[in-house]
């Protein structure tokens, strides 16, 4: 139930997607039930809220304070102008009461105790499996006054009247079920279901499957039974974001104001649904291109939405990337499948966390999906090889917590403990490694394709136990014979891979090999995982870390941009306006409008790259900032006015503005020293040189030393007078 402590709503939705998948995995017939409460906080019977909270052990004292606060309150009807006699309210919660919600837990309370307890009611079942525990059967699930009731046979949903019929008696609740909506959990039709929900005396019209038209909504999540339903859904998602966009593209917002919208107003709408919902390469990539257009709207030539997505302090925004995201929101559960659980339950981390209700589902699923319930769940999570039975489930759970897993640092299988039952049921690939001989290996192959071209894809899907036995009659751990295996043509290509050089086995795998077994062991992978737990659980400390992690290894930092820390810090922190720091921005990433660089990019529309003052002279990003005579003669004199006292060395400005060496220049006698730094000034002189270089090129205003020189003191002189008022 929502409303209560260590509750999340996200875990109702996760339970439901796992549930389904299992559901099509094994083509099973039962059905979720969307119940509907006709006006639930009104209808609250106060006699019967006092009789549950009783039941409930609350002191008859507050039973009465509340009863009274709720129930003897008098309401005055505004009629055009006119108030009306007043009128006792005798019944219901208030809307937006912060009791409200408990009040209604407790009234609801015993309905789905009901449910939960009645014996001639199935609900979902899970068969037992023979590697992880199978949890009890899912009869229900509640957050608020939303119901998910799933039903497995025509006997379940009888039951459910009959306990609907109760509640609604002794409650005064009435559960409509005209307006319940009931879909099938796998996706499948069902004429079982369907004539007999529509043949009840209150029929039940509203059906859900993979044939419908859109997606059914729980909890603000698309359930979705095909990917037309999925993208339909995702699409509208994206509509919404992008038509905040536009609206916010009208302001003049600066960079981080920009940022700031993306990451509070519009992205916000997403995060929720991301909780749940895998997304495709495309969907991520249309996000990724509607913050990249709204990050540089009005803006030529733009930065690249790469370099927006590292931290302030590695030289990009901290703009929330829709991967980047997706993979973090879905830690906590990853965490409860890694981690080992006595870490998990220590006083330090117990706290930390909410009910993981959803975690055995996963778990169960994982298991099922990947060897039918012969082995952990951990299986499919480290080795993408056991992941082919995910591939045609449309609702899967699981792909978001593959690619978060295949995202973290593994483990190294030649420094772990495993055990020789654990060897024999890994992949062949697992326990082979380059050797002195082994051809060149490019970033997109694998080592087994590259040294088995014609029969990679055979392979792959070798085991070692089918290439490697134990020696029943001596016990000696050894390689097959050609009759011993499955694949005597494969094993030979094998050996000559092993002889030549051009593969060895694992140190850990070669000492097994050719020493005597007494006992294989049991399957285990924790000691593959162990190796990076400090990982796992730092993550766990602090999901910062996490993203980190994610940050860097997706979007990491230009090398132009690749200052200190205390760099990046001091500049965001400089007491500039947000327009300079903009334009300072696009000055580091060298994406300035000098036309040099218009030239190489619009050749068409610039056909010379020469300097509009020395149009001999090629205008690159430093000629465009400073180097070009006319700026450079109003960059000293702008600055020897306010510090007469500071040496301007050659290419100290650029080194500036490019590279962020603000060094210690103080100057006592600057008459500004008071309120502004040597750096704010070098701000506002870049910004009184920019904002005259566009009048010349649009509206054709002189660009000469007086003009420039008296905008760009202008602007100094006020950013010093407010600097003073603050």
């Amino acid at each position: 139930m929502g409303f209560m402590p260590s509750r999340f709503i996200g875990e109702n939705g996760k339970t439901l997607q796992a549930v389904m998948s299992i559901a099509e995995h094994t083509s099973s017939n039962a059905i979720g039930l969307l119940l509907d409460q006709e006006k639930a906080y009104d209808r609250i019977h106060p006699s019967y809220l006092a009789r549950m909270m009783t039941q409930f052990g609350i002191p008859s004292p507050m039973i009465s304070s509340l009863c009274t606060l709720f129930f003897n309150t008098k309401i005055h009807i505004n009629i055009n102008g006119h108030l009306s006699t007043p009128v006792l309210q005798q019944r219901g919660l208030r809307q937006g009461d912060p009791i409200s919600p408990l009040l209604f837990n407790i009234a609801f309370d015993p309905f789905l105790r009901s449910i939960q307890q009645a014996t001639d009611f199935d609900g979902f079942t899970f068969p037992e499996l023979v590697a992880e525990p199978s949890p009890e059967s899912l009869k229900v699930m509640a957050y608020a006054d939303d119901t998910l009731v799933f039903l497995q046979s025509h006997q379940d949903f009888i039951c459910l009247e009959r306990l609907i019929t109760q509640y609604t008696l002794a409650s005064n609740a009435k559960l409509n079920f005209a307006k319940t909506q009931a879909f099938s959990l796998s996706g499948k039709s069902s004429h079982y279901w369907t004539t007999y929900l529509s043949s009840r005396e209150t029929p039940i019209t509203s059906w859900h499957d993979r044939h419908s038209p859109t997606a059914l909504i729980y909890l603000g999540y698309p359930l979705y039974f095909n990917a037309s339903q999925k993208n339909l859904a995702i699409d509208l998602l994206i509509q919404k974001i992008q038509h905040g966009c536009d609206i916010h593209s009208e302001r003049n917002l600066s960079i981080k104001g920009r940022t700031v919208v993306l990451n509070t107003l519009r992205l916000s709408k997403l995060w929720h649904v991301l909780r749940i919902i895998p997304l495709t390469k495309g969907q991520i990539d249309r996000l990724r291109g509607i913050c990249s257009t709204f990050l540089n709207v009005s803006r030529f030539p733009r930065i690249a939405y790469r370099n927006f997505v590292p931290y302030k302090t590695k030289g990009g925004v901290g703009i929330l990337d829709p991967l980047v995201q997706h993979l973090k929101l879905h830690w906590r559960w990853l965490a409860d499948l890694i981690i080992a659980p006595a870490v998990l339950q220590q006083p330090a981390y117990s706290d930390r966390s909410f009910l993981h209700t959803c975690v055995p589902y996963l778990k169960y699923g994982l298991s099922l999906i990947a060897s039918g319930g012969a082995f952990s769940h951990l299986w499919p999570l480290l080795f993408s090889t056991k992941r082919r039975g995910f591939r045609s489930l449309t609702s899967n759970s699981f792909v978001l917590l593959f690619s978060l897993m295949d995202s973290l640092p593994t483990g190294d299988i030649s420094q772990s403990n495993l055990s020789l039952a654990t060897f024999l049921h890994l992949d062949l690939a697992s326990i082979v490694i380059p050797a002195p001989r082994t051809p060149d290996i490019p970033a997109s192959a694998s080592l087994i394709s590259v040294v088995f071209p014609r029969n990679s894809a055979s392979m792959s899907k070798i085991l070692v136990r089918d290439f490697f036995v134990v020696d029943p009659n001596t016990h000696i751990f050894r390689q097959r014979s050609d009759r011993e295996t499955r694949f005597p043509t494969l094993l030979r290509k094998f050996r000559v891979a092993i002889a030549s050089g051009c593969i060895q086995s694992t140190s850990n795998f070669g000492r097994l090999l050719g020493s005597q077994i007494e006992s294989t062991g049991s399957i285990d992978l924790r000691p593959l995982l162990e190796s990076q737990m400090s990982t796992f659980i730092l993550a766990f400390d602090s999901p910062k870390q996490l993203g980190v992690l994610l940050r860097d290894s997706l979007f990491p930092p230009k090398p132009t941009t690749t200052f200190s820390i205390g760099k990046w810090k001091n500049f965001w922190g400089l007491p500039i306006s947000p327009s300079i720091l903009t334009i300072w921005y696009r000055a580091i990433h060298h994406k300035l409008p000098n036309k040099s660089l218009l030239h190489s990019i619009i050749p068409d529309s610039f056909p010379t790259a020469g300097c509009i003052h020395c149009p001999q002279t090629e205008d690159t990003l430093h000629h465009f900032l400073y180097d070009c005579p006319t700026k450079q003669a109003i960059w000293l004199q702008c600055l020897s006015t306010f510090f007469p006292d500071v040496t301007i060395v050659p290419g100290r400005i650029l080194s500036i503005l490019l590279a962020l060496d603000f060094g210690d220049l103080h100057n006592t006698r600057s008459p500004v020293a008071t309120s502004l730094t040597f750096i704010s000034v070098i701000g506002c002189i870049l910004h009184g040189i920019w904002r005259s270089h566009w009048q010349l090129v649009f509206d054709d205003q002189p660009f000469t030393s007086t003009t420039v020189l008296t905008r760009c003191l202008s602007i100094v002189w006020q950013l010093h007078f407010q600097s003073l008022a603050d």
